[in-house]
């Protein structure tokens, strides 16, 4: 077999390369928890007092009903429509848990605080409470579109409360269940199982030499790919053996979590720092979730990692990112101290405004030229440095930058999807 440095392909994936597994964008993210926080503030007098008329205590029950009939009262209608606007005729998951939400977050929280009782004592309770309703209030009239930004801007109290709040509403997104729905033209995830299987032998997964860099703190890629391989591969007489193999094999792809996960994905270990894929949202799971997740000012071993295998690979796909510069030169795509000859940066652009497509491709093509000594600068312009090296930028999807690229820009108008992306580019794939 032919060596995989060859191919040297590393997918770079943001948030929208799990919008189709019902997890929300960076920004929508922000308004879960907002949303998080007022329909537990607004709703809890009402299921209290409906839990009183029917001797019932069952929350969904209440939000169905709810969520259909709305509110009686005045002043809770307006951010009941306002809710209405937001998630249609459908309620979403987190809204049956809400509350369960902001009382664990607020209970955790009076924890750190040495106040153990304070669940016992109503005032004590409703004081943590008020202080998540709060944090969620700032971050709204905040006006940031990056829950990541803001956090960084607040005291460490706020920022582990803010994490336990990403991690909760994250976690009752890893419901294995969603996975495997029906999503016509946006299950990527199989696309890559598939091509990654390329034979009938489990032990020859993955050799195409495919890795993974992720910034997203869910673990749902790897639990798919885990699941997809046992569920292909084992059987009765094998099963033991192969979710052995399956858990290698997810290893041997190097998904790395820049900013970390909600959880160490190992299914064959039960370490303090691993976490099964559910939805469960338990006090010990949300404090170990949150305590792995980082913003972007955190300095990380991580980082060790990730320069490594961005040294070594030469084409770079950037699916369902943002490209924020800050997360960007975390990368290190191109150094000074590495041969960036022949590097090609792919990047899908469904979601931007062709100004914030050409910004991005802009922004690679600076952070190329910064590592062209100072002589060879003077003497050429940035579009002759690229030829040279064979730097070529390309923004695929529904916008492409123009001014970097080395041959003509990659326009493909059809590629709106990572699914899209990835089936037009078979060479990904290649042994």
């Amino acid at each position: 077999m032919k060596k995989i440095e060859k191919f040297n392909n590393l997918l770079i994936l943001g948030a929208g390369a799990s919008i189709p597994y019902g997890f929300p964008s960076g920004y929508n993210l922000i308004w879960n928890i907002i949303h998080c926080a007022e329909i537990a503030n607004h709703t809890s007098h009402l299921l209290s007092e409906y839990r009183k008329k029917t001797n019932e205590g069952d929350r969904e029950t209440f939000y169905n009903e709810y969520w259909k009939n709305g509110p009686e009262r005045e002043d809770d209608k307006k951010r009941y429509r306002e809710w209405k606007s937001v998630y249609g005729d459908e309620p979403p998951y987190f809204l049956y848990k809400a509350n369960a939400v902001v009382e664990a977050v607020a209970r955790l929280t009076a924890i750190d605080d040495g106040e153990i009782d304070a669940n016992r004592n109503p005032k004590e309770r409703n004081n943590y409470i008020s202080k998540v309703n709060n944090f969620a209030r700032k971050l709204k009239f905040s006006g940031c579109h990056s829950i990541d930004f803001f956090l960084e801007k607040r005291l460490p109290p706020e920022q582990k409360m803010g994490k336990r709040l990403v991690a909760a509403l994250l976690m009752l997104k890893e419901e294995p269940k969603n996975l495997f729905t029906y999503k016509m033209g946006k299950d990527w995830y199989g696309h890559i199982f598939n091509k990654l299987a390329h034979g009938h032998d489990p032990k020859t997964f993955g050799s195409n030499g495919l890795h993974i860099i992720t910034f997203n703190y869910d673990r749902s890629l790897e639990h798919y790919l885990f699941q997809s391989f046992i569920q292909t591969y084992g059987n009765t007489d094998n099963m033991p053996e192969i979710t052995r193999l399956a858990h290698t094999k997810i290893k041997e792809l190097k998904i790395l979590h820049v900013h970390g996960s909600l959880g160490l994905f190992n299914p064959m270990s039960n370490t303090p720092k691993v976490r099964r894929y559910d939805s469960k949202i338990g006090f010990e799971d949300i404090d170990k979730a949150a305590n792995q997740i980082n913003i972007v000012s955190d300095k990380t071993k991580m980082n060790v990692e990730i320069l490594a295998l961005t040294a070594k690979h030469t084409k770079f796909h950037f699916l369902g990112f943002g490209y924020d510069q800050r997360n960007i030169e975390k990368l290190n795509l191109f150094s000074i101290h590495n041969n960036n000859f022949g590097k090609t940066v792919y990047g899908t652009t469904m979601g931007l405004t062709e100004a914030e497509a050409k910004s991005a491709y802009q922004y690679f093509g600076k952070l190329y030229i910064e590592t062209v000594p100072e002589e060879h600068r003077k003497n050429h312009n940035a579009r002759d440095l690229c030829k040279i090296d064979k730097i070529d930028f390309k923004m695929v999807g529904q916008n492409s930058g123009t001014l970097m690229s080395s041959g003509d820009p990659q326009i493909l108008n059809h590629e709106r999807t990572v699914l899209d992306y990835l089936k037009n580019t078979p060479d990904l794939f290649e042994l």
